[in-house]
């Protein structure tokens, strides 16, 4: 059985403000998969491509083996506890990763490690919910409604009769889950739940064909609620896993617009624990949610019109103020030319329709672009965040968009050029 650690690189083109990315290694492991051993291997790539003081971060996932290799060269350790999730392809052993050599006498030197956003929420729904502590009455009305699903996909998958004989009765297969994404399990339910709204009972004559035990009527009424609840998630999660416009200052706004409606879901009959154990999911795995880094690469990204999910004015008015001294410096060293905004402006339009579709009208987005305050064409720090709260600019003909190309290399230096690992077996 042999090892392998894949490596891509993310960046964005400070011509088209569009998301870029290529494959940089696909390289053997030999040998146990320690911390120091995947380290080198990050680092050789790295040195191969000359890319020391280009990458920001390394992002990973969450496997003990990948957080250990890039904790053991960071200056400054993360001292809080993580339940990681178990590596899906080759376990690593505690007795290896306690072995490690002093990684000082090795001469590694790697970026910031930071674990991938996308794949830590998706611990959220695939592990914690697992591992949390629910009542006996939502743990068993879950899992038998569960269990009665699962009964269902797994005679579909393996008896065609079985397949043809859904098909024929409601007019298409099921959707059934795949062990490795658990938004796959959240679109077979919905549908299961769509399918008992709609068509009751040709659904119902399905389950007692094949022998499964009726669902009850609590049970239906708690998988649609299910659904409505985990569907929020799901739904953010796309937007977080996105290739082409997830951006570091979409993280924030994500995160808090899931539990603000978790918050604002109407009144909840059996998954009020399930909406408590999601946001105290989401609160033990990003805690750093609220870091300035976080914030303010969100006030430049020009979707967010006003950056209105800090409660405290204080606080939005340092932040306000460090952002205004950041640019000042930046545009102090370099000027950006605004020739770039025609070839990215077609991205950003683009992405906007992705994110008003999450978001909606009560993002802090906006559709402000009033020509009459429009900045010269050399603004000033401050008339540059005014601009950047101006935002989204869906007009083609947007003279803010242009301003706006002024902070295309600060923007930039927030979102980072970022090394990803990954790692698989054959």
């Amino acid at each position: 059985m042999s090892a392998f650690i894949g490596v891509t690189a993310h960046w964005i083109c400070q011509k088209t403000f569009k998301r870029k990315s290529a494959a940089l290694a696909f390289k053997r492991i030999v040998g146990s998969q320690t911390g120091v051993v995947l380290a080198k291997k990050i680092e050789e790539v790295i040195t191969f491509y000359e890319l020391h003081g280009k990458v920001t971060k390394v992002i990973t996932d969450n496997g003990a083996n990948y957080v250990k290799s890039l904790k053991l060269t960071e200056e400054e350790t993360n001292t809080e506890s993580h339940d990681d999730e178990p590596e899906c392809f080759v376990p690593v052993e505690i007795t290896d990763l306690l072995s490690e050599v002093d990684v000082s006498a090795t001469n590694v030197l790697l970026p910031e490690h930071e674990r991938c956003s996308a794949h830590n929420f998706n611990l959220v729904m695939s592990k914690d919910m697992d591992a949390y502590s629910f009542s006996t009455n939502f743990a068993s009305l879950r899992d038998s409604t569960l269990s009665k699903c699962k009964e269902l996909f797994n005679k579909q998958n393996r008896s065609s009769k079985v397949a043809d004989l859904i098909k024929s009765k409601i007019g298409r297969y099921l959707l059934t889950p795949v062990c490795v994404r658990w938004n796959s399990l959240h679109n077979s339910l919905k549908l299961v739940s769509k399918v008992f709204k709609t068509q009751n009972d040709d659904i119902c004559g399905v389950i007692e064909a094949l022998k499964i035990e009726p669902f009850s009527s609590r049970e239906i009424e708690f998988l649609d609620e299910y659904v409505k609840v985990v569907d929020i998630v799901a739904n953010a999660l796309n937007v977080m896993q996105g290739e082409n416009f997830m951006y570091t200052g979409l993280s924030t706004p994500t995160l808090l617009h899931v539990r603000e409606k978790l918050d604002n879901l109407p009144s909840l009959q059996y998954c009020t624990e399930l909406c408590g154990a999601i946001k105290t999911s989401i609160e033990k795995r990003f805690p750093k949610l609220l870091d300035d880094s976080y914030l303010k690469a969100t006030l430049l990204h020009p979707f967010f019109k006003n950056y209105k999910f800090l409660k405290n004015d204080r606080a939005n008015t340092r932040l306000r103020n460090r952002l205004i001294e950041e640019l000042t410096d930046e545009l102090g060293s370099t000027r950006s030319t605004t020739e770039t905004a025609g070839g990215s402006e077609k991205t950003t339009l683009k992405s906007f329709k992705v994110l008003s579709k999450f978001f909606g009208d009560d993002s802090g987005s906006g559709n402000s672009d009033d020509d009459n305050d429009a900045p010269s064409n050399c603004p000033t720090a401050e008339e540059l965040l005014r601009i950047i709260r101006l935002g989204p600019f869906r007009d083609k003909k947007s003279r803010h968009f242009r301003q706006y190309c002024s902070i295309t290399n600060f923007t930039c230096s927030f979102e980072g050029y970022e090394l990803r690992k990954s790692e698989d077996q054959g």
